[in-house]
């Protein structure tokens, strides 16, 4: 810089200005977390310079799953060739938005470096839907179907369908399904049949196994069903001879099912009926 007074003398200065020279990771990549965990990387702040350096402050950009953790407190002196560290942790929580922020870190003279922070948050999931049959007569053989949900947001791979709770009233069509990835949004169809042979309730409790042990249970039940009409006895006990005698008599379905009653013949007789 070149300085003249009013005489026309000239004074040349220098300034040499060696800048910020701190060292710090290009980003920092979470990678997949967990919404039910967290994830902590601890970072370098490493002044390569020939001047202390002055921290003023550090501060994520609209972002509440960070939580920084400095081992310093600002405003700090940062001598040359020296490094701290400061524990940057994300916290997936429930929200599923990929995390893009950036770690601003302000030095004197308002000097700022800015550093990505990137991740996903992981929330792997499955619900099962079962089935009720209801009444189905004994005997008989009722079929439907059930479904098993991947509601996450990662695909998952299904092993096998294993009964928490066996009944051999059911039957499951898995032949040729597993093993089988269902993709975030998509489900899985089995066929179960149901044939009853006892006028009890039925249940099961079958689970799909997978490669991530998310915990999922579908529940199918039903009941067995039959109609009971016993045999009817008329007796008159002693009557009056010549006299005429005559009675209403019920037919009663004493099961749990309905049944379908047809007028077959009638004996007739030459008794006294």
């Amino acid at each position: 810089m070149e300085i003249y007074d009013k005489n026309n003398n000239k004074q040349e200065y220098k300034f040499f200005y060696r800048g910020l020279n701190v060292d710090l990771p290009d980003s920092v990549d979470f990678g997949i977390v967990n919404i039910n965990d967290s994830s902590c990387i601890t970072i370098p702040i490493i002044n390569n310079s020939f001047d202390t350096v002055r921290i003023e402050s550090l501060e994520v950009t609209n972002e509440l799953r960070i939580k920084l953790r400095p081992g310093f407190a600002t405003p700090y002196l940062l001598s040359p060739g020296d490094t701290v560290l400061c524990e940057i942790c994300f916290f997936p929580d429930t929200n599923l938005i990929p995390l893009s922020s950036n770690l601003l870190i302000e030095f004197d003279c308002e000097r700022i470096k800015n550093m990505p922070l990137i991740g996903t948050s992981e929330s792997p999931n499955l619900t099962a839907t079962g089935y009720d049959f209801g009444k189905v007569r004994i005997g008989d053989t009722a079929c439907a179907e059930v479904f098993i949900f991947n509601n996450g947001n990662l695909p998952v791979r299904l092993d096998s369908l294993v009964p928490i709770q066996y009944s051999m009233a059911f039957r499951f069509d898995t032949s040729s399904i597993f093993p089988i990835t269902i993709d975030n949004g998509d489900s899985l169809k089995i066929n179960v049949c149901f044939t009853p042979d006892s006028l009890i309730n039925y249940l099961t409790q079958q689970k799909g196994v997978n490669d991530r042990a998310i915990p999922n249970s579908l529940i199918v039940k039903g009941s067995g069903a039959a109609p009971q009409v016993n045999s009817l006895i008329v007796d008159w006990g002693g009557r009056r001879i010549q006299t005429k005698n005559d009675t209403t008599i019920y037919i009663i379905n004493t099961g749990n099912y309905e049944c379908n009653l047809k007028f077959e013949n009638f004996n007739d007789s030459t008794d006294a009926f």
